[in-house]
């Protein structure tokens, strides 16, 4: 900000160790247990952060699939399949028509 680079906690505390800045003589907690707390506030924050990503990820989900449909496919259908080519991950070639034998329902992803 304002032009100086951002100092984490971490960096003061390894500024401070060695002897570039003194620590603070009001400090009421020592440094092993402010790191301790420290990784507590981080793994709760990232717990915190999964739940919301696996939310959001359902909201894209439910609004990309908002006008999908499902389909059933019975025995005697034919239908394109893509089988993916270990060759090349971003070519996958259409097959078909193939005659399904099995029930197949297909879900929206």
């Amino acid at each position: 900000m304002y032009g100086t680079q951002a100092r984490g906690s971490l960096e003061v505390l390894k500024s401070s160790w060695a002897g570039e800045v003194p620590l603070p003589t009001n400090i009421s907690q020592s440094v092993v247990d402010y790191l301790q707390e420290l990784k507590l506030k981080m793994e709760q924050a990232a717990e915190q952060v999964l739940i919301f990503a696996e939310r959001k990820q359902h909201s894209y989900a439910d609004y990309l699939n908002r006008k999908t449909t499902s389909q059933w496919f019975m025995p005697g259908d034919q239908v394109y399949l893509i089988i993916p080519d270990s060759k090349n991950k971003l070519h996958a070639p259409w097959t078909g028509p193939v005659k399904l034998s099995n029930t197949f329902h297909r879900t929206p992803t």
